[in-house]
């Protein structure tokens, strides 16, 4: 009786899982991960206002931060046991000097005015998961000059409250990460400092109670983000890329009306209203894993009793049982697959809360 897979091609060391073969270890996907980051950081801060008059007050303060990290990662191929990156330790650190400042200028005493300035830091770190030593590789610290401009009013003897504000921020090596795959088809997650890029919008809240029983809130905001010069050597991203996660347009709407049954318990009804324009879920910008635009409504019925503390509550989630997608995530360039998460169904519960 021959042997097993004697003069079978699956035998041959040249066939993909054969003994010997060269490639074997590019088939064994599993990974053995051991990584280890040791953080230092260190911060000095101060910030002050001065009382100008009495309409005008002026803020102002900075930071310093410093941060360094040793980051050791052992990675081997769990079933072939192959090393990928053994026993090796990198090391970084970075610092900042991040001033802000501000002017808030009381109209009257119901509307209230304010511009900033604010310098921004975020730290650098290191690609968490490389699958090849050549992947293994630090990201510098992103930085952001951000400028708003808003105001705080409250109306109809305060019954009704309206805050907006226009912000505009200007990102230098904006971290954004990303999957595809390296010049060997291996798939690569990479955190890359992509360049320079800008934010700008609006935001618009408000808060109304019509009557005593009654409540309306509302928000609106805007979001238009740009990358305006791409790092030399960065991959998977285009001058045209939109943030990720990021949509356009968001706003949101909500009612909540409240009943005395007793003199101690009541009885609350609430919907709430969101939406959220058509969403990228990947740096790519991939059409195929993009979340269209979608609302949700939420509902929650509330009795409250005051005298024991406790209340119970009725609600629902999704209530129109709307598909959507929450996260999504691509490998087509390597593995050829395309990932939708989606979002939480129509779920119904019920909650008890007693405050001690």
């Amino acid at each position: 009786m021959p042997g097993p897979l004697n003069g079978s091609p699956l035998g041959a060391p040249t066939a993909p899982g054969g003994p010997g073969n060269p490639i074997n270890p590019n088939l064994d996907l599993d990974l053995e991960v051991f990584n280890e980051i040791d953080i230092r950081s260190y911060a000095a801060f101060s910030q002050g206002s001065f009382q100008v008059s009495d309409k005008i007050s002026i803020t102002a303060g900075a930071r310093y931060s410093y941060e360094k990290k040793d980051y050791f990662l052992n990675h081997t191929r769990l079933n072939s046991g192959a090393t990928i990156i053994g026993n090796r330790t990198i090391s970084e650190n970075w610092s900042s000097f991040t001033p802000m400042g501000s002017v808030d200028f009381q109209v009257n005493e119901d509307a209230l005015v304010y511009a900033s300035i604010t310098q921004g830091f975020k730290s650098g770190g290191f690609n968490g998961r490389p699958i090849s030593d050549g992947a293994v590789s630090s990201f510098e610290p992103e930085k952001v000059l951000s400028y708003e401009v808003g105001f705080k009013t409250d109306w109809a003897e305060n019954r009704l409250r309206l805050n907006g504000a226009i912000f505009y921020a200007d990102y230098t090596d904006m971290q954004l990460g990303s999957i595809s795959a390296d010049e060997n088809g291996v798939l690569a997650l990479r955190i890359q400092n992509a360049g320079k890029a800008r934010i700008k919008g609006f935001e618009l809240e408000m808060q109304a109670r019509p009557t005593a029983n009654f409540d309306l809130i509302g928000s609106l905001g805007y979001v238009d983000f740009e990358i305006t010069e791409l790092a030399p050597g960065v991959q998977d991203f285009t001058i045209t890329a939109q943030a990720i996660k990021t949509p356009e347009w968001n706003a949101s709407f909500g009612a909540q009306y409240t009943w005395d049954i007793s003199s101690d318990s009541s009885m609350s009804l609430r919907g709430d209203w969101t939406y959220q324009s058509k969403t990228y879920q990947d740096v790519q910008n991939t059409e195929m894993i993009a979340a269209p635009g979608y609302s949700l409504i939420n509902a929650r019925l509330t009795y409250m009793n005051d005298e024991g503390n406790w209340e119970m509550a009725l609600f629902v989630t999704n209530l129109t049982d709307k598909a959507y997608i929450a996260s999504a995530y691509q490998t087509l360039t390597s593995f050829g697959t395309a990932n939708l998460i989606y979002g939480r169904p129509r779920e119904w519960g019920l909650t008890v809360k007693k405050r001690f």
